[in-house]
């Protein structure tokens, strides 16, 4: 039987209703405050009893100090003369508890405990949390400006990330000074009027969910969607398993030993089942779980067509002619871009963008970028970079698109197209003479 455990709990450092409701229950289960160091308690064995706790926020205490203040040892001192029992600090916040019903309060004067737990949190808390919010949100605020600019990193993972990530912490941080600014100003009150201490609360849940979105998120950089899923939803599907079978067994009164046994040979089953099942082996067999999120590569005009979203075949070309083909994919969950360029024999040139917008107001936000600035998506040709290069609209477009552009080149035409379909958008670059039939071919494809 082990005589101590640790385990990790979030609480707010003024959290004092919560802090001491959590170490009520830890009590009677027969577990004792030994030591906390950020959010990590550890408590030591005891006989199962009912314990009352109390924290206070003692300013003259620092984890910084080579022993404690004669200040602090008076107060120890006269809390346990009122019949408490000191149990541990963690920086400025000092723990008591008692087994008396009727121990004297420690702190008698709600305003005055108000007024101590804002000095302490106002610096070591509030402050804190204020700068690194102001942070983040200058991270999250360039990572947005970083893709206004050029819409098409949203097809890169990093970027897509580097936006979740750094919004959900800045709201992380926000959510905390919310929380703690509307407690002061009620608790501020309620002591100042009606003398009384306003309970604290913290909002462990929302930490717990922003914290598994991030794991989660992480994981997906690590192996990919599909296999993340895989993943974490095996886990949980038998995580619910074991508390449905439990709770079961609960309601008929079963001894805790047979609880027991039950989540074990539930869990065991489980496992085994995910092992030996061929349904499941050949579903993470089938995942590739190489991050390919962006790949540059040379592909043969065989291998080319097997992946491109338009192949050689659709636009009626030479195959035997190609010299090589470069293509570039990258695939995130807010789009996915596919660029290649094909070089022939005789230098000629066919080159396409293809974007695959898989969130809302994606695609209206790449086409505006595109419109007032081409090059976010290619550059068009270094020595016309002087030029007045614009998309124009054409009033019925073709090949099926909702919306068609061609680019003007000092007011003149070229052979290079925007088309707009329902989720699709696609730059092309004919430097060929493209046949009826397949421009037919590229329309049944992507028109509705």
């Amino acid at each position: 039987m082990r005589n101590y455990k640790s385990c990790f709990r979030y609480f707010a450092l003024y959290d004092k209703t919560g802090i001491c409701k959590f170490l009520e229950k830890q009590a009677e289960k027969g577990w004792l405050l030994d030591t906390v160091t950020f959010n990590v308690w550890k408590f030591k064995r005891i006989e199962p009893q009912k314990l009352k706790f109390n924290t206070v926020c003692f300013l003259e205490s620092s984890s910084y100090a080579a022993g404690p203040s004669d200040s602090l040892l008076r107060f120890k001192e006269y809390c346990e003369h009122s019949g408490w029992s000191f149990a541990t600090s963690n920086e400025k916040m000092l723990v008591f508890y008692t087994d008396k019903e009727d121990a004297v309060p420690i702190e008698t004067d709600a305003w005055v405990e108000v007024q101590n737990i804002h000095k302490v949190m106002r610096w070591s808390f509030l402050g804190l949390n204020i700068l690194l919010f102001i942070g983040r949100f200058l991270s999250f605020f360039n990572a947005i400006k970083d893709v206004v600019k050029s819409p098409t990193q949203l097809a890169w993972d990093m970027s897509l990330t580097l936006i979740i990530v750094t919004g959900l912490v800045a709201f992380l941080f926000l959510s905390e000074i919310i929380a703690y600014v509307s407690w002061y100003i009620k608790a501020k009150r309620a002591a100042r009027l009606y003398g009384v201490f306003t309970p604290t609360r913290s909002y462990s849940c929302l930490i717990y969910i922003i914290i598994f979105i991030l794991i989660f998120i992480a994981i997906i950089e690590c192996v990919g969607l599909k296999f993340s899923l895989l993943v974490i939803s095996l886990p949980v599907i038998i995580l619910l398993l074991i508390y449905c079978s439990v709770s079961i067994f609960k309601k008929f009164s079963a001894p805790k030993w047979l609880n027991f046994l039950v989540a074990a040979v539930v869990a065991v089953s489980g496992v085994l089942f995910i092992l030996k099942s061929d349904r499941i082996r050949f579903l993470i067999n089938s995942i590739d779980i190489v991050d390919s999120s962006s790949v540059y590569q040379y592909l043969s005009p065989n291998e080319f067509d097997n992946i491109a979203p338009i192949t050689l075949d659709d636009l009626g070309l030479n195959k035997v002619a190609v010299e090589s083909i470069h293509t570039s994919i990258s695939e995130s969950l807010a789009m996915k871009e596919f660029s290649t360029d094909v070089i022939y024999q005789d230098n000629r040139l066919l080159r396409y963008t293809f974007i695959e917008a898989k969130l809302p107001l994606v695609k209206e936000i790449v086409i505006n970028r595109i419109l007032d600035d081409y090059s976010v998506l290619r550059n068009f040709c270094s020595n016309q970079a002087m030029a007045d290069i614009s998309y124009y609209p054409i009033d019925v477009p073709l090949w099926g698109a909702e919306k068609m552009y061609i680019l003007n080149v000092d007011g003149k035409p070229i052979s290079r197209y925007l088309l707009c379909y329902d989720d699709v958008i696609i730059e092309l670059d004919a430097y060929f003479t493209i046949e009826k039939e397949h421009i037919e071919a590229i329309r049944d494809k992507f028109s509705k």
